[in-house]
């Protein structure tokens, strides 16, 4: 692995370059867009580049916009240096230097000084992108080059495979090819918009729930809702930062892939209900305490199909109330961790205070986060276990009977 790091600072180069050191990279420097030109057209093979905003012979936006004009695309794809991944570290953070970046292509933006390991985190991040969506495919369309690299580069982030068109025509033709999970749209295009493109995806392609993204720079109230009338999933306004459309993005394919796990889910109990019967089941009375109607939707089938009794609870408050009204105790609690009016780790605590001295039911964490800097709140509190959402039968199996039945 190589990392080229472009930076006018010799400090700022040897921070960088300790920081990234325990990955045991392959590091480049260079003190100048001139010099980076030099090492980007001689060294073969770089994997991803750091770059500061000020520069001795200019900025790193003209330099990154430079690398991707046709002017060096030819040197570079001969070198396997083209499209390089590339992180900014600035010490001027700002939403207008993030959107200017994000536009040239920039794939990340690290804010000095940055807590010792936070930059070897973000470029791990940006070199090895997210798994949980790799079997989603999406389709952006828009008229703009700069914009589809722009969206692309968030996609690639997320780890999901992406077609792109110039307009509803060119779009219309990819999703006649292609399985297409998700939309994301300009509005105004030549030849066809995305609003008659979102009605003939809707009554001529008969694709009613494909989620249909727009993003438009306009913010006028009676276009926006008339693009729902027409079927919009959701509205993004340009110009927008790359953070904010992350977020929006893996919403929406976190709800794709949970519905998609249902579907999997219900068809499957489908198909082994006789075996479900023969008992090969774990019989528990389970509170599962989840605010996302769609992951607790996923979840209690699962449970289900396992033999569960659930109860679910849409946030700590019910949690506690389930528990303290409960006519049976509960066999084993599974527990979100983030919820509106009180967590899971309050909630917790709450139920381990109100408990006797002869029972102390089981919880076990939900979230979508790591265990780092989560399992100690949560030890604390009184939870047994940790599950990283999504969770799958097998995980949940291998739960019940770990806390349930530890001697079988």
């Amino acid at each position: 692995m190589k990392v080229l790091i472009v930076e006018g600072s010799p400090l700022a180069r040897r921070l960088i370059a300790e920081d990234l050191t325990p990955a045991g990279w392959d590091i480049l420097e260079a003190d100048s867009a001139e010099s980076a030109l030099e090492v980007l057209t001689s060294a073969r093979g770089i994997d991803l580049m750091t770059l500061g905003v000020v520069l001795p012979d200019g900025d790193g936006f003209d330099l990154l916009a430079a690398l991707h004009s046709d002017r060096y695309r030819e040197q570079l794809e001969a070198m396997d240096n083209h499209d390089l991944p590339t992180v900014f570290v600035t010490g001027n953070d700002t939403d207008t230097d993030r959107l200017r970046g994000f536009q040239v292509g920039a794939a990340d933006f690290v804010q000095k000084p940055w807590p010792s390991g936070a930059l070897l985190s973000r470029v791990r991040q940006v070199l090895q992108g997210e798994t949980t969506y790799a079997d989603l495919n999406t389709l952006v369309v828009d008229d703009s080059p700069v914009s589809r690299s722009m969206v692309r580069s968030c996609l690639a982030r997320l780890g999901v495979t992406v077609h792109e068109a110039a307009d509803g025509d060119d779009a219309l033709v990819v999703l006649r090819k292609h399985k297409v999970d998700l939309v994301i749209t300009d509005l105004n295009m030549p030849r066809m918009n995305g609003d008659l493109l979102c009605l003939k995806i809707r009554s001529e392609l008969g694709l009613e729930e494909l989620p249909v993204i727009f993003f438009s720079a306009s913010d006028d109230k009676a276009t926006v809702l008339s693009l729902f009338k027409m079927g919009a999933t959701d509205y993004v306004s340009k110009p927008f930062l790359q953070e904010e459309l992350h977020a929006r993005l893996k919403g929406h394919l976190e709800r794709i892939r949970l519905q998609r796990m249902l579907a999997g889910s219900t068809a499957s109990a489908e198909t082994t209900a006789p075996a479900t019967a023969a008992g090969a089941t774990i019989a528990a009375r389970v509170l599962l305490a989840e605010d996302s109607p769609v992951i607790a939707k996923v979840v209690r089938k699962l449970l289900e199909r396992l033999g569960c009794d659930v109860t679910g609870v849409a946030d700590g408050e019910q949690a506690v109330a389930a528990v303290a009204s409960a006519s049976e105790p509960f066999d084993l609690i599974f527990m979100d961790l983030e919820m509106p009016k009180m967590g899971g780790v309050e909630a917790t605590r709450r139920i381990r205070d109100g408990e006797s001295d002869g029972y102390a039911v089981p919880v076990v964490a939900l979230t979508a986060h790591d265990e780092q800097g989560h399992l100690g709140p949560c030890l604390d509190a009184g939870m047994n276990d940790f599950l990283i959402k999504p969770v799958t039968v097998p995980v949940l199996k291998r739960t019940l009977a770990h806390w349930l039945h530890p001697d079988a």
